[in-house]
């Protein structure tokens, strides 16, 4: 059975308690010190899960740090550069927190942290509110809690230790619904890459594992989400950005004019994306601020509207066709780029995209 009030049904080692937001980059940028740009093999999950980072977004008022959201999205943007897989499962583990932080009961919220700062971690939203099929996910009344019973498409990280879902109860009231994800009932099926099915047979659900999902909480979860999303974009531009760096010392000697002043092309597209992505991630963080501070209709709507700007640049190619004047500047811009920022494992050293 499913619950969130007893907090000790296994052993495991205590995460770094992170005590000051200044720390928070370094954590990030010291799982990643091994990895180079194009190199994917990143932090093992027990080195992500005993940094402390998992803890980071825990409200002061349950005993966490609280940081804010920019710095939360500039860790997320670090690991990424080198391990997309470690980012995203963060990125997904920290949206659902935001959905917790106004969800539910005080008691709820109390426990749920409480096992964030042990050390366990939550997947991602898995949105069941789809079309409902014949084997759709189903949440229904059953003694003083509930029986989840179904199948439902997700991206979820198999790492996590609790699923998360959203969907809607018998009523067609929405709830968060948290499941231990190793529970007997759920059975999983590969999909495509990086997507399965989890199939719930009956499964029991303990009335404090579901959360009333107000719509504040929602709202306040998809823009953390978009938030985030913006994050991983920067990340992989940042290892786009050093790789073709790299790429261009490697072939200076090999390689003539033309392709070489495509990848200075390179360089300085990356540049420009990351540089734009970052200011819109700053101005983003900044809104989700004041609205965790300040909540209200006007505060929670412009924190949206950042969002939803951040997500619509993150999918966008910018300066992908230019006429010859503009791809000459795009070109000079790639060349001093390469003279004067650092190789990828002196830039992990300072920053987590380049010197700023």
């Amino acid at each position: 059975m499913g619950t969130v009030t007893h907090l000790h049904e296994r052993l495991r080692t205590v995460p770094t308690r992170i005590g000051a937001e200044d720390e928070v980059l370094g954590i990030a940028r010291s799982l990643v010190s091994g990895g180079q740009a194009g190199d994917r093999s990143g932090p093992s999950w027990d080195d992500l899960v005993q940094s402390g980072l998992f803890a980071i977004s825990i409200p002061v008022d349950f005993g966490g740090l609280d940081i804010s959201n920019a710095v939360m999205a500039e860790a997320v943007s670090i690991i990424a550069a080198t391990s997309p897989e470690s980012a995203t499962a963060l990125a997904g583990h920290f949206s659902t927190l935001e959905a917790i932080r106004n969800a539910g009961s005080e008691e709820q919220r109390r426990a749920i942290f409480a096992r964030v700062a042990c050390g366990e971690c939550f997947s991602g939203l898995v949105r069941g509110d789809g079309p409902v099929s014949e084997r759709g996910l189903r949440l229904s009344t059953e003694g003083i809690g509930y029986c989840l019973d179904g199948e439902i498409a997700s991206s979820a990280a198999l790492s996590v230790d609790w699923l998360t879902l959203l969907l809607a109860d018998e009523r067609g009231e929405p709830r968060f619904v948290l499941v231990p994800r190793h529970a007997r009932e759920i059975g999983i099926t590969p999909g495509e890459p990086g997507h399965h099915r989890l199939s719930f047979q009956r499964l029991h659900v303990a009335a404090d594992a579901v959360l009333k999902a107000s719509a504040d909480a929602r709202l306040m979860s998809g823009a953390t989400g978009q938030l985030l999303d913006g994050a991983l974009v920067l990340g992989q531009s940042t290892q786009t950005f050093l790789s073709s760096i790299q790429r261009l010392r490697d072939r200076r000697h090999d390689a003539d004019e033309s392709d070489l002043r495509v990848i200075k092309v390179e360089i300085a597209r990356a540049y420009v994306k990351m540089e734009s992505l970052a200011a819109l991630i700053n101005r983003c963080g900044t809104e989700i601020d004041i609205a965790q501070v300040t909540p209200g209709a006007r505060t929670i709507t412009r924190a949206g509207q950042l969002a939803k700007a951040l997500a619509i640049a993150a999918t966008q190619t910018f300066v992908q066709t230019a006429d010859g004047r503009s791809e000459d500047a795009l070109v000079e811009l790639g060349s001093d780029l390469a003279k004067e920022t650092p190789g990828p494992a002196q830039s992990q050293e300072t920053d987590g995209a380049v010197d700023r």
